[in-house]
């Protein structure tokens, strides 16, 4: 018998099989009819019964390109006895592929490229030959460009414009066709360099003084991409023997990182460096038209940091001095406009100039002198006269009018006011420009993108902030572009030249219409103002006063200002310096009291926590010595000095208890960092959203901050800032309040064991389940990860991170010695007041009483025996009589005592080579049993209590604890130690933020629900074995 498959009988979707009957059918026959696909083994066979007249089949419905087996089996009808089969392969004719290329995305962008990448098509229906590549810009997609053939999966489009949008659809080409076109991905290429600025007009010669000359600055175009900022750029020149100026480099031959500040490049001398005069954004640069070089401005610095490749340098500032020139020295200038920190174009340098020699008044000749005083004599015969029946004249006009001559200043009163022409010297900053005509669409694309911002519903916001974080932020970046609004606000207070010495930044103004006004002193010009403005709150107009650092020079304002407005909270989100540069003067008394003007203020108590300080004042008026108020100052320490805190956690504790504490003030909260713009508006923003989300449904940071920014410029000054503040939200959101006071507990325990009917867990489990969310890079364990510190790890999943990990001093030429898996937790009051560690295998015990030694111990805290069920949970690492030496520490045990549940055993170490002593007392808890946990938490906090006054009598050190992977019971041992310091001091409990802050410190502190949930009993336990509760409600 034979099968056979006619070419001509092959479609795309069928194959037609034919057969000749058998030689010897022995009676009548049927047929059985098999296929199925070849390529796949687990593909269901489709059988068919034919009658044994039967010659041919027409299979259809199959998959286009794809191989099939066909079988025809002939079997005896009387007898039912099948024959042998025969069988024959056919494959069908490829077709174009039934769908589009599938995740196509866009990787990376330049800003002349795009390198996208795809898969292809589930089903190809033929030898993928090749894909088709149409891009077109958004604006224009009648001019389509079509890429063909091109081979591989990842592609890069070359040659397009900067700054343009444009839309990129994929097909597959295969052996039957092209396919369908992909949907469009869209994305804007990154900002080019703008066009060359030209070269700087030469100064006015009437300018240039002895230590300052005056520039004109230019206008970079936007075509390419919106400027951000710009910068001023002034070098030192050298002269040749004939006293003439010998030129700088070309301008392109310093990159970024090549550039000083003012102090850096004078310290340098004799080298002659360029320094950064200037930094400000492009938006400001009306303001800075007219720039005075020399004038001895400072201004905050608004780019990112700046890095060298080259010197392994940092420029180590957040702000730029326009430093005092040197008289009768030739200098350079060019002016520098940045897209981005490494995206810029820069002017050619101005002609040399040469500042003026000093002049001593006694130099002038006497016919000179002369010549002036008969003029100058002359001129006031004049003028006197004009001015006597010109001011007569006014003042008759004013008071027909009714408006007395003093209430008409040239400074605003505080109402909202049109933009006035300044003169040449204080001029714009109030001008928003966002670019000049060469952008107008960018613009009106980014004002249409503002218009379809829109509050984001509170069960979305997880999925919205994931999508803004996808490509590496790009939707952020995009939305904190169109946060800057476009009106202009007038702020000529800032600029009186009577307060000019009252603003930190010569760049963060105060807006004349929602600025602070002071009760003016009379007499005193401009003693109505400091640097700080309303902003409105949740359902609350003036809920906030934005303020910069205070100077020594406005401590008298400050205090002026918490005393009119009522305030009563202050939150301080600086710390007094950073990187060796001032950020905010100490504006109150380190102890007793001190008199601020007419403001006498009192320090009453301190308390020191991990994360901040409370300080608690009271202050009184001169004029009303028995009116005592309370003011309470929150001072935030832990924001890095650059960048945003590596988790939200503890400025989200802050945040909250801050608002519990201003709840009932009658004032606005006073926030304020080194500006009063960046870390003020990012405090101030998650503490209106907070209060939001509690009431409403919904999340709008793009409209609050958007709203900030018309009350005072620059609020949540940076992109990472804006960042942060999603992230933020999103783990409140996610997390939810957890606090709970201490006469709630029990109720609260009683609730967390309820069964939860949408997941089938209690809700506890529910709440310890929302700790392990997050996932941690291998980078986060680098030093733990290299291989001659995989012996010293007793668990390979147990590894501490890099961030906080403890290190020991290096030992020079060994490899990993700075090594121990142990990790500083923050306790409730005091930082770093923890070790986390595992317990010691052979390998680390020199290691171990290394880190008690270098740590200054002077309590080790072992949660474990050495054998439990069976298994070494930790290795015999100190004597059990004498002494014994571990590298250069000598551990003798001057004794051991049994207390029940807990064993002491106290030690002498002597460091062997400083020839110093110390004691260490170790307690073992003996009664965790095997598995699972103790009946009753009592021990532990007894423990705890023993720990502590210890604690008491040896200096409050950090306290060593570990049992075997030095996180599960370690991570209870602790986070209970912490709680019962928070509720002895604000009666409120909070087992979850707790928990998870030990985390965000060491892997998996408190590993399971029940040691979670041990937590939550213990506490209770605790409480109800005193008769506490009066002191905490």
């Amino acid at each position: 018998m034979q099968v056979s498959i006619p070419a001509d009988k092959i479609t795309s979707h069928s194959i037609e099989v034919t057969w000749l009957p058998p030689h010897n059918p022995n009676g009548k026959i049927g047929y059985y009819f098999i296929y199925r696909e070849s390529t796949d083994g687990l593909s269901t066979a489709i059988r068919f019964v034919l009658p044994g007249s039967t010659r041919a089949k027409l299979v259809g419905g199959l998959k286009p390109f794809t191989k099939y087996t066909f079988s025809v089996v002939p079997y005896n009808l009387r007898k039912n006895i099948s024959g042998r089969s025969f069988s024959q392969e056919g494959l069908t004719e490829a077709a174009v592929p039934s769908g589009p290329p599938r995740n196509v995305a866009i990787n990376s962008t330049t800003s002349t490229s795009f390198t996208l990448s795809w898969d292809p098509p589930l089903e190809p229906n033929g030898i993928i030959q090749g894909y088709d590549v149409m891009y077109y810009e958004c604006k224009d997609q009648n001019k389509k460009n079509i890429l063909d053939n091109v081979e591989d999966r990842v592609y890069t489009i070359r040659d397009l414009q900067p700054w343009r949008c444009y839309r990129i659809h994929v097909a597959c080409q295969s052996s039957g066709g092209l396919g369908p076109f992909s949907d469009y991905v869209e994305r804007r290429t990154d900002a080019g360099a703008p066009p060359p600025l030209g070269t700087l007009a030469p100064p006015d010669k009437e300018t240039i003084e002895s230590f300052s000359f005056e520039v004109e600055l230019t206008q970079a175009s936007n075509e390419k991409g919106v400027v951000s900022y710009y910068q001023v750029i002034v070098r030192e020149l050298a002269t040749d023997n004939k006293d003439q100026p010998v030129r700088a480099p070309d301008p392109d031959y310093y990159k970024a990182d090549d550039l000083y500040t003012y102090e850096e490049a004078r310290k340098m001398k004799p080298q002659l460096l360029p320094y950064i005069a200037a930094e400000f954004n492009a938006r400001d640069l009306d303001h800075y038209k007219r720039f005075v070089v020399g004038d001895g401005e400072r201004t905050l610095k608004v780019s990112v940091d700046i890095s060298s490749r080259r010197r392994r340098r940092e420029i180590d500032t957040t702000e730029f001095y326009n430093g005092p020139l040197e008289e009768n020295t030739y200098y350079a200038v060019f002016q520098r406009a940045y897209v981005s920190k490494n995206v810029y174009t820069s002017s050619s340098w101005i002609e040399p100039v040469e500042t003026a020699a000093v002049t001593s008044p006694t130099q002038q000749p006497e016919s000179s002198t002369n010549v002036g005083l008969i003029v100058g004599l002359v001129l006031v015969l004049i003028i006197i006269p004009i001015l006597l029946a010109t001011v007569y004249f006014i003042r008759r006009k004013r008071q027909k009018s009714g408006t007395p001559l003093d209430d008409r200043d040239d400074y605003s009163n505080g109402h909202p006011v049109r933009m006035k022409k300044l003169s040449r010297k204080r001029r714009s900053l109030q001008k928003r420009l966002m670019g000049s005509t060469e952008s107008v669409d960018a613009l009106d694309e980014l004002a249409a993108s503002r218009a379809r911002r829109h509050p984001v519903p509170i069960d979305d916001f997880e999925r919205h902030v994931d999508r803004m974080h996808m490509d590496g932020d790009h939707g952020f970046s995009e939305e904190y572009m169109l946060v800057q609004p476009d009106d202009e606000f007038s702020f000529q207070q800032f600029l009186n030249p009577a307060n000019k010495y009252k603003n930190r930044y010569a760049n963060i103004v105060a807006y004349d219409h929602t600025r602070v006004l002071l009760n003016p002193i009379e007499g005193v010009a401009g003693s109505d103002y400091i640097n700080a403005n309303f902003l409105d709150g949740y359902n609350r107009q003036r809920a906030y006063i934005a303020a910069q650092g205070p100077l020594m020079e406005t401590f008298d304002d400050f205090w002026r200002m918490m005393w009119e407005q009522m305030s009563s909270v202050i939150v301080m989100l600086t710390k007094l310096e950073e990187r060796g540069r001032r950020k905010c003067d100490q504006y109150w008394p380190e102890r007793g009291t001190r008199n601020y003007g007419q403001i006498q203020v009192t320090l009453k108590e301190t308390l020191n926590m991990s994360h901040y300080t409370v300080r608690k004042f009271v202050m009184t008026h001169k004029m009303s010595p028995d009116d005592e108020r309370v003011v309470k100052q929150f001072h935030f320490t832990a924001w890095p000095d650059h960048g945003v805190p590596s988790h939200p956690t503890p400025l989200l504790s802050l945040v909250r208890h801050t608002f519990a504490c201003n709840r009932e003030s009658i004032g606005p909260m006073l926030v304020h960092c080194s500006a009063g713009v960046g870390r003020t508006g990012t405090f101030v923003t998650l503490d209106v959203m907070l209060q939001r989300i509690s009431q409403e449904d919904s999340v709008d940071v793009f409209g609050f901050v958007r709203q900030m920014r018309y009350q005072r410029n620059f609020m949540v000054q940076t992109e990472a800032q804006y960042v942060f503040i999603h992230d933020a939200l999103l783990e409140a959101i996610s997390c939810g309040v957890t606090e709970v006071e201490a006469k709630d507990l029990g109720s609260r325990i009683r609730e967390l064991r309820q069964v939860d009917p949408e997941t089938g867990y209690t809700y506890l489990e529910n709440e310890f389940c929302r700790l392990a969310k997050e996932e941690h890079h291998p980078i986060a364990f680098k030093s733990a990860s290299l291989n001659c510190n995989s012996t010293k790890n007793r668990y390979a999943n147990i590894l501490p991170f890099e961030s906080t990990r403890v290190h020991l001093k290096m030992r020079p030429g060994e490899m990993g010695s700075d090594y121990i898996n142990a990790n500083f937790i923050d306790g409730y009051c005091q930082p770093r007041a923890y070790v986390a560690t595992q317990a010691p295998v052979p390998d680390t015990f020199e290691d171990f009483w290394r880190l008690v030694w270098e740590q200054e111990s002077a309590a080790v805290v072992m949660l474990t025996r050495e054998e439990e069920a069976g298994k070494v949970k930790c290795h015999h690492y100190w004597p059990s009589e004498g002494s014994r030496l571990y590298g250069v520490i000598l551990v003798e045990l001057l004794e051991e005592a049994s207390f029940g549940d807990y064993i002491s055993r106290k030690f002498k170490l002597t460091h062997t080579e400083d020839k110093d002593s110390r004691t260490v007392n170790q307690f073992q808890y003996t009664d965790w049993p095997d598995t699972g946990l103790p009946d009753s938490g009592v021990g532990i906090v007894d423990l705890i209590g023993q720990v502590q006054k210890w604690q008491q009598q040896s200096g409050n050190t950090a306290i060593l604890i570990h049992c075997s992977g030095g996180v599960g019971r370690t991570g209870v041992f602790c986070g209970i130690s912490m709680m019962i310091e928070r509720l002895k001091a604000e009666g409120v409990i909070d087992v979850f933020q707790t928990v998870q802050a030990m985390r965000l410190q060491r892997p998996a502190m408190v590993q399971t629900a029940e040691q979670y949930e041990f937590c939550y009993t213990t506490l209770q336990e605790y409480l109800d074995s005193f008769d506490l509760y009066a002191n905490f409600q």
